[in-house]
């Protein structure tokens, strides 16, 4: 592939570019960055990446298994490239049984390749998670080495997935030993502020409808609107507060939970459409 950058532009330059366009939402000014750095390397890995979890974000599952693909192809895949590629069936629309078999079969490849970590683990127990398969990702992670299980990403997507598959006790226990000995305590910090949403959730489940609500409060006081559990806290507080709230204040949430239902799928958007509909009874 040939071509030249632009004038004045090189790729560190737009990697920072594509970087600040994805944290603003600006998925296709993002997604130009770096394909312009790939018109003149085409094997930079990180472009690669990037662009893989852009489609990930946009829902564009097969134009990024092409990429996928094409980077396999050439060797270069490494497990960022595994776990980007993986992450595009979790948060794709509509999941076929078909494409669960197809993320399992990359998944099982990164393993026999021994390039898998955390987040691997994680981001497939996330594609079973969304198709309602619990059971199926509490065994991925048993089957897990004790070092893998012992990672925080890996701690807390059991949780998740044993909370819903109905052992909501087991699934506090194993949230609250996680606060207890995590550090840092602090909202802004992904692992932390995930730990406290499933908490939460254990509360209200469990029918302790006051500490849920207490907990759903200071989550959406404290835990940043772009954090990735936002629209998470946002349902829950709805689920628990919802006839505490104002006219003014339901109306916020919806523009909120409508912006977020957008960029949402499988387990998150069925939450978001659940808000949605307590909100305008």
């Amino acid at each position: 592939m040939g071509g030249t950058l632009p004038p004045g532009f090189n790729p560190r330059q737009l990697m920072a570019s594509a970087k600040e366009k994805a944290n603003k939402k600006d998925f296709r000014g993002a997604e130009q960055d770096l394909l312009e750095i790939l018109k003149t390397e085409p094997n930079n890995v990180f472009a690669i990446n990037s662009l893989i979890s852009i489609y990930s974000k946009t829902r564009r599952l097969s134009d990024a298994r092409k990429l996928f693909d094409e980077a396999k192809g050439k060797g270069i895949a490494d497990v960022i490239t595994y776990n980007s590629m993986i992450s595009v069936y979790s948060k794709a629309a509509n999941l076929t049984q078909e494409q669960v078999k197809e993320a399992r079969k990359l998944f099982e490849k990164a393993k026999d390749e021994g390039i898998v970590d955390a987040i691997t683990y994680s981001t497939i127990t996330s594609v079973l998670y969304s198709r309602r398969d619990f059971a199926g990702a509490v065994s991925i992670i048993d089957s897990a080495s004790t070092e893998m299980q012992n990672q925080p990403e890996v701690i807390l997507q059991l949780a998740d997935v044993t909370r819903k598959n109905d052992d909501r006790k087991k699934a506090l226990r194993i949230v609250e030993e996680f606060i207890k000995t995590y550090q840092p305590h602090i909202y802004s910090d992904d692992n932390y502020a995930r730990a406290r949403v499933i908490k939460a959730y254990c509360l209200k489940d469990t029918g302790k409808t006051e500490p849920a609500k207490i907990e759903f409060r200071t989550l959406k006081a404290k835990v940043p609107i772009s954090s990735e559990q936002y629209p998470r806290i946002l349902c829950g507080y709805v689920f628990c507060c919802s006839h505490e709230l104002s006219p003014e204040a339901k109306t916020q949430i919806i523009s909120q939970l409508e912006n977020f239902k957008g960029m949402s799928s499988g387990s998150m958007l069925r939450d978001i459409k659940n808000a949605l509909n307590v909100l305008r009874k």
